[in-house]
């Protein structure tokens, strides 16, 4: 197994010249530059266009550059020729599209409670920790705090706030007295929750600073796409397909969950293992098809597939990239589905026609 220096993992990948990346080559596929003299049998497939066409990635968006190295092989564009999509090309297409679900999230506030938050969306935020889902707890003290000054819209949110106060107060006290044989108290933690913020549109409030927080995250001077997933993903390509009027599209081919085209799980037999891995095997073949791998807190291209019969064990490998997007990483399949199965975001995606 050969791994390559591991460096800023924010920045990790750097352009290089066709010498460098053809050493790269043969040093991950041919350690000690022959075949492995302890396999009695060995298979190797590797994706040239995708070791050509890869993106750089210059900043925690691997969303972005492991989508454009997909869409730079599936047009066997090499990094740097015309037509080749860098990082910022697809980073574009994700701001234009939570910019979007900004405005959405905002309008369906807005029709709740009668105006819009969205001029209080950053300040929100930036009260809040920068990475992660939002709290409904946490945002509604955040705007308790926020409410306090002397502003129209400010105005308009402590009365939203005052109504929803006397509207729990109301509905505390219809709760009738119990005696404390029958368990007097013991629901107080159901009563309170329901009373106070289970209100309905704190949920349309988390979401405005959810897809706020997303665009945000994307527009700096070093973009991260923390908040992109699956369905983000797939819908940025059909977006780049629809731009050139092509018919490309995202497939969740490996992992658990419903929408899956092959299914993981923990009590799979070595048949059904078997047979998993020649499924990946055969779309990774495809002429029209690229693999990108979804793994915990990355994505990354697959850029090739090997297996070997080693002293009666049959060993298969994936390579990728735990870190940017420069292929650096054999992992074993086993350890492929142990991720896979932890996790139902955690997918092996495949990009090819629809």
């Amino acid at each position: 197994q050969v791994e390559l220096p591991e460096g800023d993992p924010t920045n990790l990948d750097e352009d290089e010249p066709e010498d460098v990346l053809a050493a790269r080559m043969r040093g991950l596929l041919l350690p000690d530059g022959q075949l492995p003299v302890d396999c009695m049998a060995y298979s190797l497939s590797v994706s040239q266009r995708l070791f050509h066409g890869r993106a750089l990635q210059s900043s925690p968006a691997c969303a972005a550059a492991s989508l454009a190295s997909a869409w730079n092989a599936l047009h066997s564009r090499a990094r740097g020729t015309p037509g080749a999509l860098v990082q910022s090309d697809v980073i574009a297409v994700y701001q234009q599209i939570m910019a979007e679900r900004v405005q959405a999230a905002d309008e369906k506030l807005a029709c709740l409670v009668g105006f819009s938050m969205l001029p209080i969306a950053d300040r929100l935020n930036e009260a809040l920790p920068p990475k992660g889902p939002r709290k409904a707890s946490a945002v509604l003290k955040q705007l308790r705090l926020l409410a306090q000054e002397d502003s129209e819209l400010c105005t308009q949110i402590r009365a939203l706030l005052d109504a929803e106060d006397a509207r729990g107060a109301a509905l505390a006290a219809e709760v009738p007295e119990t005696d404390e044989r029958d368990g007097a108290g013991e629901n107080d933690d159901v009563v309170i929750g329901t009373a106070a913020p289970g209100w309905g549109w704190s949920r349309a409030l988390v979401a405005l600073l959810d897809a706020a927080n997303g665009l945000r995250r994307l527009r700096l001077a070093k973009p991260s796409t923390s908040c992109v997933g699956n369905a983000l993903f797939c819908e940025a390509l059909a977006r780049l397909a629809d731009a050139q009027k092509e018919n490309w599209q995202g497939t969740l081919l490996l992992g658990i969950g419903a929408s899956t085209t092959v299914k993981v799980h923990s009590s799979d037999t070595p048949a059904k293992i078997a047979s998993q891995w020649a499924r990946l095997r055969e779309a990774f073949l495809h002429r029209d098809t690229v693999l990108v791998y979804h793994m915990h807190n990355h994505y990354a291209p697959i850029y090739a597939l090997r297996e070997c019969l080693r002293d009666g064990n049959h060993v298969l490998e994936l390579l990728t990239a735990r870190k940017g997007q420069v292929p650096r990483h054999w992992i074993a399949f086993e350890d492929v589905r142990k991720t896979l199965i932890g996790w139902s975001g955690y997918k092996i995606i495949a990009i090819g026609p629809k």
